[in-house]
């Protein structure tokens, strides 16, 4: 994101980690990140997560909210995963 090379440590956020926690929830997984209007702070970045899976078909009344800690971005490569 911001030009560097060395590595940053992503984590999935607590909720997510709770309501995705058997991978067949997975499977049918689909949603949408809103994030807000871009700001001169490079590394804050505020999100809301709203979810969709094959139990839950219709967009959540809580929405998930996210960091840009929370997320992987274009182009990033995943290790030690």
């Amino acid at each position: 994101m911001d030009g560097e090379t060395n590595k940053k440590l992503k984590n999935a956020n607590s909720l997510t980690n709770k309501i995705y926690k058997e991978p067949k929830l997975l499977t049918n997984f689909s949603g949408k990140l809103v994030c807000e209007a871009p700001t001169l702070e490079l590394y804050k970045c505020d999100m809301l997560f709203d979810h969709y899976n094959e139990v839950n078909t219709e967009s959540n009344q809580e929405k998930i909210p996210m960091t840009i800690d929370n997320v992987c971005l274009r182009g990033m490569i995943l290790e030690n995963t």
